[in-house]
């Protein structure tokens, strides 16, 4: 079968130049509740109490549980996500102070154990388009300085 060829696991590397200071993009990053104002693939977050942890849903209707690894305030965040879809796996955003702001690196880390959810996802590129994605929306909601979506926490 083909799904036996291809590998076990997606890793998605970027990184990206954002006009805004780590503080401000690791808020809105960070900002799960909030992150429906900006992500337009978001339905829903359910957040409980402790806040370490949280559950997406998709505007396909995709849920997604995470689960908060690592977080060092303005410089890393790293979080491990299960869906009952068949996939699961890490992200991890790193910010550091570049220039004008901020250079962000993530990487994504996933693996798809539906066999058609892998063939699909690898034919169109899906964890790739998904991260760029998230970046195009992250770099909207932080670098619209007459307007911005979030604003750091003094």
């Amino acid at each position: 079968m083909i799904t036996k060829l291809l590998p076990d696991q997606v890793i998605v590397v970027r990184r990206t130049e954002i006009n805004a200071s780590p503080a401000v993009v690791f808020q809105t990053v960070t900002d799960v509740a909030g992150q429906t104002r900006w992500r337009k693939d978001i339905k829903a977050v359910r957040m409980p109490a402790s806040g370490r942890s949280w559950t997406e849903e998709t505007i396909q209707g995709t849920v997604i549980d995470f689960q908060v690894l690592h977080q060092q305030t303005n410089s890393r965040f790293e979080i491990e996500f299960i869906s009952t879809q068949g996939f699961c796996g890490t992200w991890t955003g790193i910010f550091t102070p570049y220039a004008q702001g901020t250079m962000l690196e993530i990487t994504e880390t996933i693996a798809i154990r539906n066999p058609m959810v892998k063939i699909i996802s690898r034919i169109f590129a899906v964890t790739d388009h998904l991260v760029d994605t998230y970046i195009m929306e992250l770099k909207a909601a932080v670098e619209n300085t007459e307007n911005p979506i979030v604003k750091p926490q003094q």
